[in-house]
C-alpha cells in the first residue's frame, strides 16, 4: 500500500515518496466507512440541487465534457476510496472514459488512475460491501430529508 498511497498523492518518483503519505492514507483507510457515509451524503445534497439521479450523477453531463463525482474528486471534496468504492457497484468509469470529451487526456489519466486503485481499495471493503451498498442505496431511494441532510434548496437550471 506504500507505493499506492503515494502515487495517490502524486509522489511519483521514489526518491519523493514518503512515509507520512502512507500514514495519512492508512488512518483515512481505518474510517473509511464514515468517509464514505459523510461523502455520499454530499454527492447525494449535490444531486439534489441539480435534480439528478443516481444515474445522473454517474453519467456525463448533456455537452460530454463533465461529470459530477469527477468534478467532487477533483476538487478534492470527495476521496478516491468514495469513487472506487461506487465504481466497485456500478462500473461508470469504465462508460465514462468512452463517453467524455476530453482532448488532452487529463480526465482519461485521472479515471485510470482511479480504476487501478480500486484493486487496492474493494479488497478492504470486502468484509463490509453490504454495508456500503446499502448506504448508496438508502440515500438515492429514499426521502432526501429522511437522513437529516440539509438541503441548500433546488436549482432549475441544470449544470449536469
Amino acid at each position: 500500500m506504500f507505493f499506492a498511497d503515494n502515487i495517490m498523492a502524486e509522489n511519483m518518483w521514489i526518491g519523493e515518496m514518503e512515509m507520512e503519505s502512507h500514514t495519512t492514507r492508512d488512518t483515512y483507510r481505518q474510517s473509511m466507512f464514515y468517509n464514505f457515509q459523510r461523502e455520499t451524503k454530499l454527492i447525494r445534497e449535490i444531486a439534489y440541487k441539480y435534480n439528478l439521479t443516481f444515474d445522473g450523477v454517474c453519467k456525463a453531463n448533456s455537452d460530454k465534457t463533465d461529470n459530477l463525482l469527477l468534478n467532487l474528486f477533483m476538487s478534492q471534496q470527495i476521496s478516491p476510496e468514495t469513487v472506487a468504492i461506487i465504481d466497485h457497484f456500478v462500473k461508470f468509469i469504465k462508460s465514462l472514459k468512452s463517453t467524455l470529451n476530453d482532448p488532452l487526456g487529463i480526465v482519461k489519466g485521472t479515471l485510470l488512475t482511479l480504476e487501478k486503485y480500486q484493486q487496492f481499495i474493494i479488497p478492504l471493503i470486502a468484509s463490509d460491501e453490504n454495508k456500503y451498498r446499502n448506504q448508496l442505496i438508502m440515500l438515492f431511494t429514499n426521502e432526501p430529508n429522511q437522513y437529516n441532510i440539509e438541503f441548500v434548496g433546488s436549482n432549475n437550471t441544470t449544470q449536469y
